[in-house]
């Protein structure tokens, strides 16, 4: 079994506790850096630039047109369906 523990900004005396403690109690314990962002990437994304959505729109735009236009047709009839509580 494993467990993942993430802390924010440790001080090396917790880090050190935490070590200690699970030495003590006969477990392993890795510490490590968790990944930052790359500098151009952005840790929060508005939903037009979320990657996602640039995939399903990328996806979308290679159907072909008339099965675009299905996709469209039944969209719209769901939301539909929530505008008039059907």
């Amino acid at each position: 079994m494993t467990m993942t523990l993430t802390l924010e900004n440790p001080s090396n005396e917790l880090i050190r506790a935490f070590k200690n403690m699970a030495k003590a109690a006969n477990v392993k314990c890795k510490v490590g850096k968790s990944k930052e962002p790359k500098s151009n990437e952005s840790k929060f994304y508005t939903l037009k630039d979320s990657p996602a959505i640039q995939k399903i729109t990328k996806d979308f735009e290679a159907l072909p047109e008339k099965e675009q236009n299905r996709l469209r047709a039944e969209l719209d009839r769901e939301l539909q369906g929530f505008a008039y509580g059907n």
